[in-house]
């Protein structure tokens, strides 16, 4: 009997260690999140300092460091930066790609931005219809001065041939063309479609 109660005894005392250890070791994984994304805020701060003070290479390799840990200012950034010319030529392409990134983290201003390209046809084809997309998917990511430009295209596009459709993080605009068939297409089949 003695025995029964000393191993019942013995059960709950090692049991109670290991509560214990499961609760600091769940409060040590969010600990090491919130460092984890401080350290991000930190260097984000650092190179946007660095960048403030023209020092375009020193910003770069910080904020590429970023982005390819999956940082969505970051990616933006780099984006904004490939467009403008700051990490050397401009360069669309590498711009629409940091920004079609930082897009599939949700990221408002990378949508806006990629909206501003088609809506002036800056690098890419003029496209009305695929600007209304990114802005309103803007929008939708909480940027609200995204809703003038909205406004502004209204009378250029067609709304109800956009769609987006979004299945988890991934995100696919489509734009039918009300002439044929309605289809759904990503944005490059349909800038491969229109010739664009």
């Amino acid at each position: 009997m003695k025995k029964n109660i000393f191993l019942i005894v013995l059960t709950l005392f090692l049991s109670s260690f290991s509560l214990v250890a499961c609760g600091n070791s769940k409060n040590t994984a969010k600990q090491e999140a919130n460092n984890s994304q401080q350290n991000v805020n930190s260097l984000f701060e650092k190179a946007q300092n660095l960048f403030d003070q023209d020092k375009y290479e020193d910003a770069y390799k910080i904020f590429k460091q970023l982005a390819d840990q999956g940082d969505a200012k970051a990616q933006n950034a780099l984006g904004n930066g490939y467009q403008h010319g700051f990490w050397g030529n401009v360069d669309f392409d590498n711009a629409i790609y940091w920004y079609n990134k930082a897009i599939e983290k949700n990221e408002p201003h990378a949508a806006y931005n990629l909206a501003s390209l088609y809506e002036k046809g800056n690098g890419v084809k003029q496209d009305f219809d695929l600007a209304y997309a990114y802005y309103t998917l803007a929008k939708e990511f909480g940027l609200d001065v995204a809703q003038k430009k909205l406004l502004e295209l209204d009378s250029k596009v067609v709304k109800e041939n956009i769609r987006i459709l979004k299945n988890g993080d991934n995100i696919q605009i489509a734009i039918d063309d009300p002439s044929s068939k309605w289809e759904i297409m990503d944005e490059e089949d349909y800038l491969k479609k229109n010739g664009r």
